[in-house]
């Protein structure tokens, strides 16, 4: 195992957090997608607690189980959401979207009880479909590359808090992740969407819920039988599952089937190349 400071980078994450507080209060710009992110955030978190009881014998099992454990996952829910991913999602939309399309913040007020709305931006239809596509498609090789990547020896330590989580798996598990692997894995592939196509808002905005949303269908263990019904593009809750049970299949996630493509091209990796090539993961 590679001992990796993460203490400095925590420093320096704080630092950028004090220092965006600061900007926001002169920026209404960067105040108002702040807002919109904190919304989008507090819509998850709704929907994680509705599929929860939804799997309430799962989730209680694991509370029973290790109940600091579900606990932690439960913390760790709340910090990537209302303090990773606005930090950082803010920063994409304010610097690398907004100076590109025409935006008025003043035009409609900031409302937190209503639903999404975006049409505080100019935007077409169709051209926000196309590019809400390739967010979707930047994000799941992204995602692909990132997660067989901390599958390997090297940085494995990202990781390792979400499989704790092995045989018994509920949608809260589903961003009970480290703060290093929210940032790199679920953030990083959607802000190289964001520098590669330069989106729309909604574009933006639409595919980082849809993202969301399967990442939680894919950990809600009552759809494990009927997404073996999907065709073998799509990521299934079955094949998710799996990869929590055996670490060496099934990387892709939340929305296209990376393996199923990857597959097409160069063949089924041997069980036996796979156990060799992810053994670190195994042995933790």
């Amino acid at each position: 195992m590679v001992d990796i400071d993460v203490s400095h980078l925590q420093a320096q994450l704080a630092d950028g957090l004090k220092m965006q507080a600061a900007s926001m209060r002169e920026d209404q710009e960067l105040l108002r997608v702040y807002q919109e992110i904190n919304k989008l955030s507090h819509y998850t978190i709704l929907l994680t607690l509705a599929l929860e009881l939804f799997s309430l014998p799962s989730a209680l099992k694991l509370v029973k189980g290790n109940p600091s454990l579900y606990a932690s996952a439960v913390f760790k829910n709340f910090f990537n959401h209302y303090l990773i991913a606005p930090a950082m999602f803010s920063v994409y939309v304010r610097y690398y979207v907004l100076p590109g399309h025409t935006c008025d913040v003043t035009k409609f007020p900031f409302d937190p009880l209503s639903p999404p709305d975006y049409s505080w931006c100019e935007y077409d239809r169709w051209t926000t479909f196309l590019q809400m596509l390739g967010v979707l498609l930047i994000q799941s090789i992204g995602y692909y590359l990132a997660h067989v990547l901390m599958h390997t020896r090297r940085f494995y330590w990202m990781h390792r808090f979400h499989h704790k989580f092995n045989n018994t798996v509920t949608p809260m598990v589903a961003n009970a992740v480290s703060w290093a692997e929210y940032a790199v894995a679920y953030m990083l592939p959607i802000f190289v969407a964001t520098v590669l196509l330069k989106p729309n808002v909604p574009a933006l905005f639409r595919a980082g819920f849809i993202i969301s949303f399967f990442n939680l269908l894919i950990h809600t263990p009552f759809l494990h039988d009927l997404s073996e019904r999907l065709p073998g593009f799509w990521v299934s809750t079955a094949g998710h599952m799996e990869h929590h049970r055996v670490l060496s299949r099934h990387f892709a996630a939340p929305t296209l089937n990376v393996d199923w493509v990857v597959g097409l091209f160069v063949g089924s990796m041997s069980e036996e190349k796979r156990q060799k090539l992810f053994k670190q993961a195994k042995e933790e």
